[in-house]
């Protein structure tokens, strides 16, 4: 499977689904670990980026945004923004400033601040405006070039607007279907995934209530997809990949353990600290402990001792005792 000119070899990608607040450096080099393909930055303002460029001002905090090593590649900067120009400029800076193998439109955010600026699934209430700004990013830059949409904004749109795209120029074309007003409530119309790939030749990624391996394989079974994205499954639950893998393979697969799970965990905090410092490391990383234990007997009693943990050393103690007593 290819995406522009990125191979996958034999195999059907598995793609880590940018979440602002959780997908950053650390949490991507854990889930590398369990064999995601293809990591996806958090959201990066396409007016912030080129502001900054031109200013110097906020150039390196907005710059780190996109930071990935060796060990995170193939890695993508998902874009946001509504003015064809400024994308396409923003697609240049991309490409000479940052190291990254792909880009990809943000045209699915249902958040309400970024939907009311006219950004995010907002693109699709005007599938004319999408396929502008989608055809100046694909005159900007060489490299492989994606899209993220949803099920619609207000109503289900959600094929033209994939037609629109791949008529734009984009390599792949990335379907949540959901429409705006569910945010991630409800389910996941996995039927809308599989009308867009009967829709496109584009290859089409499907993405949405993936929580488990086999739930990866009945999505490709069920819609024909070309690969899968995995989002909040993901969550205190970086195994998810090595499952999906398995699954889609045929194979047998037996989960980690309860030691491996809080090595994991640890992995992420220590990567983390060493990214961000230890006290923005344990702030962000009490909402991954509390997805790892959900469940568990006494996660319950210790969710409000996770969520106020002041310091690493607490925070490890905490659940290290939820997943090993």
């Amino acid at each position: 499977m290819h995406i522009g000119d990125l191979d996958f070899g034999d195999h059907l990608p598995l793609a880590l689904a940018p979440l602002a607040g959780y997908t950053d450096y650390a949490f991507r080099r854990v889930c590398r670990r369990y064999g995601v393909d293809l990591t996806v930055s958090e959201m990066v303002s396409a007016d912030g980026l080129t502001l900054a460029r031109r200013s110097s001002k906020g150039w390196r905090k907005t710059l780190a945004l996109l930071d990935a090593d060796e060990a995170d590649r193939p890695f993508a900067a998902q874009l946001f923004g509504k003015e064809p120009a400024r994308l396409a400029e923003a697609c240049r800076i991309v490409q000479s400033e940052a190291r990254v193998e792909l880009i990809d439109l943000n045209a699915g955010c249902p958040v309400r601040k970024v939907v009311a600026s006219g950004h995010g699934v907002a693109l699709m209430r005007d599938p004319p405006l999408l396929g502008r700004i989608l055809a100046a990013m694909r005159a900007a830059t060489t490299l492989p070039l994606t899209v993220k949409l949803r099920a619609g904004a207000e109503a289900v749109n959600v094929v033209e607007c994939a037609r629109v795209a791949e008529q734009a120029g984009v390599d792949a074309i990335i379907v949540h279907p959901r429409l705006r007003g569910q945010m991630f409530a409800g389910k996941a119309d996995w039927s809308l995934i599989g009308a867009v790939k009967a829709a496109v030749r584009a290859p089409v990624i499907g993405n949405g209530d993936v929580r488990s391996g086999e739930d990866a394989a009945r999505l490709v079974r069920e819609t024909g997809c070309d690969g899968v994205m995995i989002g909040r499954g993901a969550v205190g639950r970086p195994w998810i990949f090595a499952a999906a893998r398995a699954a889609l393979a045929g194979r047998e697969w037996t989960p980690p353990d309860r030691r491996e799970q809080f090595e994991a965990l640890r992995l992420h905090l220590a990567t983390l600290a060493a990214y961000k410092g230890e006290a923005v490391a344990v702030r962000e990383m009490r909402k991954f402990a509390l997805q790892t234990v959900r469940g568990m007997h006494g996660a319950a009693q210790a969710r409000q001792s996770i969520a106020t943990a002041p310091d690493a050393a607490t925070l490890l103690a905490i659940t290290e005792r939820v997943l090993l007593e």
